[in-house]
């Protein structure tokens, strides 16, 4: 019975064709969790009141970054009473 905000971080067609597409499949657009239930009333308003996105920033490695091999390091564990 919940309703989905429409996102200005969406991509592609945006958030009023995914509406649309879903409405087209006779089904009613709403929030879910990550198992796919309906989401709690408490959800939903946290959601509604989320700030936007950061954009996502990938930033490539240097060339000699990449290229430079590095020695393994391996923690070693004392044990601990044994004589």
């Amino acid at each position: 019975s919940h309703g989905i905000r429409p996102s200005s971080t969406s991509r592609g067609r945006g958030d009023g064709y995914k509406i649309q597409l879903i409405e087209s499949a006779e089904r009613k657009p709403r929030q879910r969790t990550t198992d796919y239930r309906d989401a709690d009333a408490e959800s939903i308003e946290r959601g509604m009141r989320a700030g936007e996105l950061l954009k996502i920033v990938n930033t490539p490695a240097r060339k000699y970054e990449r290229t430079r091999r590095h020695e393994l390091v391996r923690n070693r564990v004392e044990a601990v009473g044994a004589d």
